[in-house]
């Protein structure tokens, strides 16, 4: 939608733009440019009125702030889902994220860290999903039973009514 009138105007003639042409030009840019803001500040603000959140209503900072209240500031961050342990990698910047499946998993992980967290959207699986525990079980001869659960719940930002829910287990690495 945002190069639409790049593309418009890029068949113009250069000695055939006027100053009124120019003029159209801008104000289709601007048009554009507010409607994709406008649809993105819609999206998030209407989120609860349609019950479809997109990523940028994750409450992400409040979910790790309960995280790092256990004690984890560093380490292995294990998801299922790349959103989660992706921006869950910014929040804690000295850890490494890992996703099941994403052919990293062989990289070797600096000896400093020794601690893991496991994290998975329980409000979809209270439960680890399958995938995770045999990933963990495979990978680091792991049994997730063998460690408790933890379940933070936060409401979804812009909304106090519906709130988003994190299962997170920890466990020390091998």
């Amino acid at each position: 939608l945002f190069t639409a009138p790049i593309i418009f105007f890029a068949g113009f003639n250069v000695k055939g733009i006027t100053e009124s042409k120019y003029r159209q030009f801008i104000s289709v840019v601007i048009t554009a440019a507010i409607s994709i803001y406008g649809a993105f500040t819609i999206r998030l603000i209407g989120a609860p009125l349609i019950q479809s959140y997109s990523r940028l209503s994750y409450p992400i900072t409040a979910m790790a702030e309960r995280i790092r209240a256990t004690g984890f500031s560093e380490g292995l961050i294990i998801s299922d889902n790349r959103f989660l342990a992706g921006t869950m990698h910014f929040q804690f910047p000295a850890s490494r994220a890992l996703v099941p499946d994403y052919n990293f998993e062989d990289l070797p992980y600096p000896p400093t860290l020794t601690r893991a967290v496991v994290i998975w959207k329980a409000d979809l699986s209270p439960q680890p999903p399958k995938k995770l525990i045999t990933f963990l079980k495979s990978r680091y001869n792991v049994n997730l039973m063998d460690y408790p659960v933890n379940y933070y719940e936060q409401p979804y930002k812009y909304n106090t009514s519906d709130t988003a829910k994190l299962g997170v287990l920890q466990f020390p690495l091998p």
